[in-house]
């Protein structure tokens, strides 16, 4: 197992646990899901061409961040990692790669900061038709909680009140499997691949490819495959230049 070194920066009044190594533009990003620590790219860190900067953190109530002090919503996230990023100097152009909600996240910042993102792998990437179908979930956690996932609903709002995507290259890599290894009915099954499909219509220039071996974690079940879809987006970026 690759053991991934890592440092704590203060920004925004909270302690942020990050791992950076490299040193070329672009700069990879690297956004965990819900919960998911930064050991869990340790299967694709370091493995990309032209020696660029890779970045992976431990958003707020992860690891040895900061407990979060107020809601954690997409934009909360989304202006804490773009402070971070400036702190330490990785500037863009970006490269994100977003896992589950994470997906939100890179979402929102390409938005937010169009002119700083110039690609998107969305990794088994949340979407907004699958979340507003777990309304009941989000309710019975309760919004007295700072976390995240208490407050999907509000980083959904987010992004839909937000401007236009920018014209940038997408890549999708959706699992074949049930995510999380559920019994999944097919329709079900069918109807969550077709949400993760229709990410593509966020940009004129995008691709799925379906991870067959693959549940919601292709990054630790398909490491190579993962691997390949960034190094393509990155050559893909490279070449506009």
């Amino acid at each position: 197992m690759i053991r991934i070194e890592t440092k704590t920066i203060f920004v925004n009044g909270n302690d942020f646990e990050y791992a950076v190594m490299g040193t070329r533009s672009p700069a990879i990003i690297l956004i965990n899901g819900a919960g998911g620590p930064i050991e869990g790219w340790y299967k694709i860190w370091g493995k990309f061409g032209h020696e660029s900067v890779l970045f992976a953190y431990n958003r707020l109530g992860m690891g040895k961040s900061s407990k979060p002090k107020e809601p954690q919503t997409g934009m909360v996230m989304v202006k804490d990692l773009k402070e971070i990023l400036l702190s330490l100097k990785i500037y863009p152009p970006y490269i994100i790669v977003g896992h589950s909600l994470g997906g939100f996240i890179a979402h929102l910042f390409a938005i937010t900061y169009p002119d700083d993102v110039c690609g998107i792998v969305f990794l088994e990437s949340s979407t907004i038709q699958d979340a507003l179908s777990e309304r009941k979930k989000e309710k019975a956690i309760g919004k007295s909680d700072f976390s995240e996932v208490s407050h999907v609903l509000s980083t959904i709002n987010q992004i839909q009140e937000s401007g236009i995507f920018p014209n940038i290259p997408i890549t999708v890599v959706a699992g074949n499997k049930p995510a999380f290894g559920w019994i999944m009915p097919k329709a079900v099954k069918e109807g969550r691949m077709n949400h993760q499909k229709e990410l593509l219509s966020l940009s004129g220039r995008g691709r799925v490819t379906i991870a067959r071996k693959s549940g919601h974690f292709p990054q630790l079940s398909e490491p190579d495959l993962v691997i390949n879809e960034i190094n393509s987006l990155l050559q893909e970026v490279t070449d506009d230049k």
